[in-house]
């Protein structure tokens, strides 16, 4: 966020908040910038000891293991949007030429990562924690699969094109299989333990989670 803003306020990006001509303001940021980062990450390095986690994934097939992957991905996508926002201002310094990114660059290569997040939405709630067996993932992955394969086949019939529109509406639809399942497994459990109905069941589950 810091960095956001030195980079619109110093007008190394052009942006109508820059500070303009006024270079005391824009030194004063720019220690300001120097400061907070100095500190942050002296703090970090200080408690890098009490941040490290202290146990190690048991398996790939986890819901620890997809949060690890989403977060990868994000920190991925960060990193090159900045680097995508940057470049005009690298390129200028590097070659003394000032090359420009359009929305067509940044559709090309971040569709693919938007559609692996969207992937990691509707598999990360159907893992188990730890370890997930054979078993459990055929259980838990069938019905939206299922899904996903009928809203994909019918998308084709209607020859909407598959990249990107018509896989996303695909993974749209996985992922709304599995919001679905377990919102059902969780009524159904809760049905159980009180003796409702399912819709009552339902109710006080939304309700508990508020």
């Amino acid at each position: 966020t810091i960095f956001g803003t030195f980079m619109t306020r110093s007008g190394v990006v052009q942006s109508v908040h820059a500070f303009g001509e006024d270079r005391w303001l824009a030194s004063l940021f720019t220690g300001f910038m120097i400061v907070i980062l100095t500190l942050s990450f002296g703090l970090v390095i200080y408690r890098l000891p009490l941040l490290r986690s202290r146990h190690e994934l048991d398996s790939w097939a986890s819901r620890e293991a997809a949060f690890l992957a989403n977060n990868w991905i994000l920190l991925f996508s960060a990193f090159f949007i900045l680097f995508a926002t940057m470049f005009p201002t690298l390129s200028e310094a590097v070659r003394g030429e000032r090359l420009t990114v359009g929305p067509t660059f940044y559709n090309k290569w971040m569709q693919p990562i938007g559609l692996v997040l969207l992937v990691l939405t509707g598999i990360a709630p159907l893992l188990a924690w730890r370890k997930s067996t054979i078993s459990h993932l055929v259980t838990q992955f069938v019905w939206p699969v299922v899904a996903g394969i009928a809203v994909g086949a019918a998308v084709a019939a209607l020859d909407v094109p598959l990249w990107a529109s018509g896989l996303c509406f695909a993974l749209c639809a996985f992922v709304t299989g599995t919001i679905v399942q377990e919102f059902i497994r969780g009524a159904q459990v809760r049905r159980g333990a009180t003796g409702t109905d399912i819709f009552t069941a339902l109710v006080g589950l939304v309700a508990r989670s508020r």
